[in-house]
């Protein structure tokens, strides 16, 4: 039943003696009211969600049909100490939208701030009722009249914008108004009167029980306001926590996250959380009223006891889960009772299955009830079983399994797109248990929560119609997963700091934390006795795109962990290169400034000079070295790591893996001197044997001198008869086997797998191109004509080749540029493929209808392909023909993951076996 549905039916069916028939949680910020403030389209995505869930929580209210709306407020007429109630009948006032842009961003936007009216009437026989009776019990409370109530009293923004939730459409409340005032103790000493304030709640719960009047308590509040270092309240690193702890207590009603978050909210200033003491004090008292406590004490699931369970019943829905756009964190949530059998319960999320992520999805993503979309699915449709589907898709049951498929908008227009075919080899369909057209379909309820219908987006070329479910995230708080690694400067004795999430913890002791350090005494490596190091066997560094959202990276790897059975026993590493707009007031963190080459981090180019105390740098090439070398060091029982990025991650991978500084493997994989022999019992029926065998067995000859040095006039002797086309692997919905050989045996030298996924280009190692990429197989590898050459005089410098000015890192590699590509041939890579990464355009292009995610469309770029999946299968037969291979005996390996796109989160679950076993 939509959430719209149990509303309604809960309006009509209220329980007899709840004379408080519901309440809510509203934040009063300008940007989760007006989202369109901020121009930074990853908090503006925030700060929608934000939106989204408090219009929900707003509707529900309206839903209850209550006569009086109790609100608490942290922003009106305050006193020192005591709950001030407004005994005026009338109020009216306005809220100045906009002016938070001044507070987050330094600079004034009168041009962008508006007023948001609002008028009120006073339910006055409540308001003085519950004065004197609070006061009659020795509560701190007083009331407020002003100009002799002729006039209003005023309202403002922490009135308004949390009742606009409500009004729709209407510049005054549907219901009559009691204003409850937070005093001004709530700034410094809110931890110390928390306890008054919940007995208070309690007190006032048990007055609402004897009025005839159905009560709505909305609590009026924002969070955390210390999450930024750049404003008057300062950074805390207790932020996170707190909005977390909140975010859980709204989730489940358990009072223990109420008393956590009581800790730190002095040194995190959230302005009306003295509020949701109340509401909870209230909520406990109007159950004891309706039902008496009868059960033993005894522990549940959700860390509460029985008895304590059996008083907070009320069922919670939490619309939006915290969460700052900007400086401040926000979340809506809605309370209804579940004591009575006749009232239909609300959807509330078990305690035991509630999802940490829940309260920090990743940047700019969906938020459905039970995880968070990545950022690929747009505005995601929630399947409502721990999977969602892309904006454009339905959720669907076809020939037994679980898929999306096009909606009827989407087939329509899917039609009328003329669609790139992909080269003759791969035109067939991938052969799946899903390809009849007749088979049966079964749409899923949409459980998503946002309000109005998103607008469609193009469909992505070489879709059969259908596609895999996301594996919606719950990885927990990503803020928690924020740790920093400090790695050494290029050629300098100091240290520099570099952001990463990981979910073992910090992969470094705290010495190393304690901000830049001088001298190279060395770090002290292995991480914090957490108790994890001992379980991890392998390690996967999941390398972010363009976006650098290493966030939603993380977010994903971690999920793909658990498909592949390795939940607690791998790390997780997310590295983040980031560049000035992602810290325009700087963070202390290196920075790449994106600019090519010199600031181009998935090209192994140094990073942005760091001031202080010298000029420093760091190579983004290093930083996948140090990861690698603390992480072997760290983790006693580590056996092999795998180095997988996709897009412009996967550029950055590619790269690193011919320029590495690390020692090569022991031996080939099923070479006795490999430390893992993988048997023929471990492979996976229906998995081809070709697609394990990483590298050929033999040992790759020298390369030859001529392919270095050769003349622009000079062309390729050989000539493949065809691209090699990679076998699909086994479809992403098929439960994987356990990845580790057990033979495999921990190393001498790490044992590293580069796995890059769809780049838009790779660095070639010589100048010879496919010839005939106008449509036709291409037939022959050649350096381009001269004609080409004039028009494109880049095309084989670095990165695009081996040409021109190299990084410094790659200048210091044993054996210069020849050393490099010998021990290319023998480092375990695997190039990942999406079937339908084929858009050949960009949304931008007349006549375009697909979305190529940023297809790099240069003179040097098409020289390799025209699209994503063409360029990796002309990369890797290029590949064979230089080092002189064959399809039976390849260097390296290709796999193709069926129905795929250009899709980071699906592409790791469709290629598990890749990401999860060994060399």
């Amino acid at each position: 039943m939509h959430w719209r549905a149990f509303f309604l039916l809960a309006a009509q069916r209220l329980h007899a003696h709840a004379r408080l028939v519901c309440a809510s949680v509203l934040p009063h910020g300008d940007f989760a009211f007006d989202p369109t403030l901020l121009d930074n389209p990853d908090a503006r995505a925030v700060a929608s969600r934000l939106q989204h869930g408090a219009k929900a929580a707003g509707a529900a209210l309206r839903a209850c049909a209550p006569d009086v709306v109790l609100l608490t407020t942290p922003h009106g007429l305050e006193t020192s100490w005591d709950l001030v109630f407004y005994e005026n009948n009338m109020l009216a006032g306005a809220a100045l939208v906009g002016r938070d842009l001044e507070a987050s961003y330094g600079k004034r936007f009168e041009n962008h701030t508006y007023d948001i009216k609002l008028d009120a009437r006073t339910h006055l026989p409540l308001a003085q009722a519950l004065h004197e009776e609070l006061e009659a019990q020795q509560h701190n409370v007083t009331s407020m009249r002003g100009w002799n109530n002729i006039l209003p009293l005023p309202l403002h923004w922490g009135e308004v914008l949390a009742l606009e939730y409500m009004v729709a459409n209407s510049s005054s409340l549907p219901a009559q108004l009691v204003t409850a005032v937070l005093p001004l103790s709530r700034y410094n000493y809110s931890a110390a009167v928390a306890p008054a304030f919940r007995a208070m709640g309690h007190s006032l719960g048990r007055l609402l029980e004897k009025r005839q009047e159905k009560v709505a308590f909305v609590v009026s509040t924002d969070l955390a306001h210390t999450h930024w270092p750049n404003t008057s309240f300062g950074f805390s690193p207790h932020a996170a926590r707190f909005d977390a702890d909140v975010g859980r207590w709204a989730a489940t009603l358990n009072r223990r996250h109420l008393d956590s978050s009581a800790q730190v909210v002095d040194k995190v200033y959230s302005c009306g959380w003295l509020g949701l003491q109340l509401l909870q004090g209230a909520l406990e008292a109007a159950t004891d009223a309706a039902a008496p406590v009868k059960s033993p004490v005894s522990e549940t699931d959700s860390g509460m006891s029985a008895r304590e369970a059996d008083r907070v019943s009320w069922n919670s829905t939490l619309f939006a889960p915290p969460a700052h756009p900007t400086y401040y964190g926000m979340m809506a949530a809605f309370f209804a009772p579940a004591a009575s059998s006749t009232l239909p319960t609300l959807p509330r999320v078990p305690a035991t299955t509630l999802p940490a992520s829940a309260f920090s999805c990743a940047r700019g993503v969906w938020q459905c009830e039970d995880g968070c979309a990545p950022v690929e699915a747009g505005n995601a449709k929630c399947c409502g079983d721990g999977t969602a589907c892309a904006h454009g898709y339905d959720c669907a049951i076809r020939a037994g399994q679980a898929v999306c498929t096009l909606d009827q908008q989407h087939t329509i227009a899917a039609r009328q797109t003329s669609v790139m075919h992909v080269p003759a080899r791969a035109q067939a369909e991938p052969k799946t248990n899903l390809q009849a057209a007749d088979a049966p379909m079964t749409v899923v309820t949409n459980r998503t929560h946002h309000i109005g219908e998103p607008k469609p987006k193009p469909l992505p070329m070489g879709t059969a119609g259908w596609q895999p479910r996301y594996q919606l995230c719950n990885a927990g708080l990503l803020g928690e997963a924020l740790h920093t690694l400090h790695v050494p400067a290029t050629g300098s004795g100091t240290w520099l700091r570099f952001p990463y999430y990981s979910n073992i913890g910090s992969i470094t002791t705290p010495c190393e934390d304690v901000g830049e350090r001088s001298g190279m005494q060395g770090p002290c490596d292995g991480v914090r006795a957490t108790g994890k190091a001992a379980q991890i066997e392998m390690a996967l560094i999941v390398q972010h795109g363009a976006n650098r959202n290493a966030d939603d990276y993380f977010c994903s790897g971690v999920m793909a962990a658990r498909q592949a059975g390795f939940a607690t026993r791998a790390a997780i590493i997310a590295p983040r290169f980031m560049e000035p707009a992602d810290a325009p007031n700087g963070t202390g963190f290196v920075m790449w400034n994106g600019s090519y080459p010199d600031g181009c981090w998935r090209c192994g180019a140094e990073s942005h000079p760091m001031p202080s105390p010298m000029v420093q740098t760091v190579s983004s090439f290093a930083i996948l070295d140090e990861l690698v070398s603390v992480l072997w060091r760290s983790l006693p029982n580590l056996k092999f790591i795998n180095i997988a990025g996709h897009s412009s991650g996967g550029q950055l991978v590619q790269r690193h893996a011919i320029f590495t500084h690390l020692p090569p493997p022991e031996g080939e994989l099923g070479d006795d001197k490999h430390p893992c022999v993988h048997h023929q019992s471990e492979i996976p029926s229906g998995t081809p044997n070709e697609i394990l065998n990483e590298t050929s067995s033999k040992t790759p000859s020298e390369i030859p001198s001529e392919k270095l040095s050769e003349t622009p006039n000079e062309t390729s002797k050989k000539t493949p008869s065809e691209i090699p086309s990679a076998i699909p692997t086994y479809p992403s919905f098929f439960p994987p086997p356990s990845a580790v050989p057990s033979s495999c045996r921990r190393a001498a030298v790490p044992i590293v797998r580069h796995v890059p996924a769809n780049p838009s280009s790779y660095a070639y190692p010589y100048a010879r191109r496919w010839e005939g990429l106008d449509g036709a197989d291409p037939r022959r590898l050649k350096v381009p004509d001269l004609t080409t050459r004039a028009s494109c005089p880049n095309y084989d410098t670095w990165h695009f080749g081996l040409s021109g000015s190299l990084p410094p890192y790659a200048l210091k590699v044993a054996g210069g540029v020849r050393g490099a590509l010998t021990r290319f041939a023998r480092r375990h890579v695997v190039y990942l493929q999406g079937y339908n990464d084929t858009c050949a355009c960009n949304p931008s292009d007349k006549g375009c209808g697909c979305i190529s995610h940023g297809l790099e469309v240069t003179c040097a770029d098409e020289l390799m392909g025209r699209f994503r999946l063409e360029r990796g299968r002309l990369y890797f037969a290029a590949l064979q023909a230089f080092y002189n291979r064959t399809a039976a005996a390849p260097v390296h390996a290709m796999v193709e993951v069926p129905n795929v796109g250009h899709d980071h989160t699906l592409m790791w679950q469709g290629g598990l076996r890749q990401l999860f076993s060994a060399g």
